[in-house]
């Protein structure tokens, strides 16, 4: 390491780069193609700050950094931002107190298979004599024997940067592995000492090569294809398809070509609710009538394929598990039977399986009238619950307080190609009463379930589709959760306009269902005394956007929810500027 009379960017030290291995970094992140760098910064990032105010003056290209005053909206906006673009994103920590801010989001983007970069300086290591040592008290309190242990379990892939030689190769091997089946977060962090030294001289750039998707073998997709064409009930179950933008559409292909109805989870939109192959959600009533019947299940990408306490399938029927992950590697405990386990990239092997499907088809008539047959009955259904749905949601057109099943109606009719959807309402539903036929643009909470995503996720979104209108829908306990003076900052500083919809409750129904699903005859249940769920007084969020300068609107009538979301579209458009609604519902 250099001595610590050797400061500066600027010091020659001999067969070393004028460069500091921090502005290596930068560049390196830039030349991989990395956009877009979320930063909260602290004591271990002056490197990294003088080296962008070098850049800045000298007028190098760079990856852009935003500002974004809480850790775990910069996970967010990586993760929406990537959601996007299907390109990751740089989020860059300070140190252990950073780091722990940041898990919550990480392991949200851990269940999702979302790619991102995430780096934190690390506190010196040195004591004295060195340049960047040690110099305040925290330089020691926050030290750890092994930082990159607090997160390991959640990413692929950790790292400390050690050596300056090694900073281009240690960023293209993070950028490989996270890119790479199942993709995932990697973590590498960064002392400040090593990252304050001069650079080696420069060596060659190399390409970073994420491995390539896995294919299924033909004879695997021709096995596949024979058990699809001979079922006379399949039934097709998903959750995380639509993280391949390509795999939607050849999924409804092989859906509406051979009557296959589809359940789903809504992590990703991974089938329109719209097509009459729609059987509802994972765990719904018609799924449940579906699984108990079917004689083939066709599972994709999917964690939780159904919920044993309520139903499971007939253990006559053949289960085919396709996924990046069909071992669920990451969980400890996986129960779900496959008789059939493929590894492979669903988008190949749907556009595999599509043409031998129909090969098979062509050649058999009796195939033809089953799947006829399968299509009249599948439609029907699909078409009494939708129709189920949406008079639940007319019927309670007029309450007062509003009811959440309204508020979803009237958000789903100003819904188009324009808009782009993510949902933390938690117990508040939606996707039963907003029909959506678009891929690639609406998204709920990840698997992991982590609150205080959503408002981050939308600011990604919004940055990579400008032109687009960002809708954030969310409870008020996760709208907390959101650290929304942070993001609606960020939303104001970096000029990112997105509406927010609270659906106000008072209440926090993640944790006070359980307690009636569980206790039915309970004393809570019985004396409507639930502890540590009542968020009542509820605070007025409409000022803490207002401290941020977003157009803000409380409604409490059902009559008013059309106006104030067109209202707010309209400001949205004008003004350019963001936009919050607190809607208040029935109190549970």
């Amino acid at each position: 390491m250099q001595a610590i009379t050797n400061k500066g960017n600027s010091v020659n030290m001999g067969g070393r780069n004028e460069k500091s291995v921090s502005r290596v970094l930068l560049e390196q992140l830039y030349n991989l193609g990395v956009k877009y760098a979320f930063m909260n910064s602290g004591t271990d990032y002056a490197p990294i700050i003088e080296s962008l105010a070098e850049m800045s003056m000298e007028n190098i290209p760079r990856t852009e950094v935003i500002l974004v005053p809480h850790e775990g909206p910069a996970v967010a906006m990586a993760i929406g931002y990537y959601m996007i673009t299907h390109t990751p994103a740089a989020v860059m920590v300070h140190t252990t107190p950073g780091t722990a801010n940041s898990l919550n989001n990480v392991l949200n983007a851990q269940s999702m298979n979302i790619p991102l970069m995430l780096f934190a300086g690390r506190t010196p290591v040195t004591e004295k004599a060195v340049f960047g040592s040690k110099e305040i008290p925290v330089h020691w309190n926050q030290e750890l024997r092994d930082q990159g242990t607090m997160l390991r379990q959640f990413t692929k892939w950790d790292w400390e940067h050690r050596f300056g030689e090694q900073i281009v190769e240690e960023l293209a091997r993070a950028y490989e592995v996270a890119m790479s089946d199942p993709k995932g977060p990697v973590y590498m962090t960064l002392p400040r000492e090593r990252i304050s030294e001069k650079a080696p001289p420069a060596s060659p750039v190399r390409k970073p090569s994420p491995a390539e998707p896995v294919v299924p073998s033909n004879e695997t997709i021709q096995k596949v294809a024979s058990l699809i064409t001979g079922s006379r009930k399949p039934l097709i179950i998903t959750s995380q398809l639509g993280r391949n933008l390509g795999a939607p559409e050849e999924l409804l292909k092989l859906s509406e070509f051979m009557a296959i109805p589809v359940a789903q989870n809504f992590y990703y939109m991974n089938f329109p609710t719209t097509s009459q192959m729609f059987v509802g959600p994972i765990g719904g009533k018609l799924f449940n009538e579906y699984m108990k019947s079917a004689d083939l299940l066709l599972v994709l990408d999917v964690d939780v394929p159904w919920f044993p306490n309520s139903v499971e399938p007939d253990p006559d029927a053949t289960v085919i598990h396709l996924d990046v992950d069909p071992m669920k590697e990451r969980m400890p405990t996986w129960g779900f039977r496959a008789d059939i386990r493929i590894r492979a990239d669903a988008q190949t092997a749907l556009k595999m399986l599509n043409g031998e499907v129909a090969l098979k088809l062509a050649k058999s008539v009796e195939t033809g009238k089953t799947v006829k047959e399968r299509r009249s009955r599948v439609s029907s259904d699909h078409e009494a619950m939708m129709a189920s749905y949406m008079k639940e949601a007319k019927d309670h057109k007029d309450d007062t307080p509003i009811d959440p099943r309204w508020l979803s109606y009237c958000i789903g009719s100003i819904l188009d190609d324009r808009k782009i959807v993510f949902t933390e309402t938690v117990r508040s539903p939606f996707y039963e009463y907003a029909p959506i036929s678009s891929f690639g643009r609406t998204f709920s909470t990840p698997p992991f379930g982590g609150l205080g995503w959503s408002m981050g996720a939308a600011l990604g979104a919004k940055l990579a589709s400008p032109d687009s209108d960002v809708i954030v829908l969310l409870g008020d306990g996760s709208y907390m959760y959101n650290e929304p003076i942070a993001s609606h900052f960020v939303s104001r500083a970096s000029k990112l306009p997105i509406m927010t919809v609270i659906y106000n409750n008072h209440a926090w129904m993640a944790s006070r269902g359980p307690v009636a699903k569980m206790y039915p005859e309970g004393k809570a249940v019985k004396t409507h005394n639930f502890p540590g769920t009542v968020l009542s007084p509820s605070p007025e969020f409409e000022h803490v956007a207002q401290s941020c300068g977003a157009y803000t609107m409380r409604v409490e009538k059902s009559d008013d929810v059309m106006p104030a979301l067109e209202d707010s579209l309209d400001h949205m458009h004008e003004k350019e500027n963001q936009v919050l609604l607190n809607v208040i519902l029935k109190h549970p």
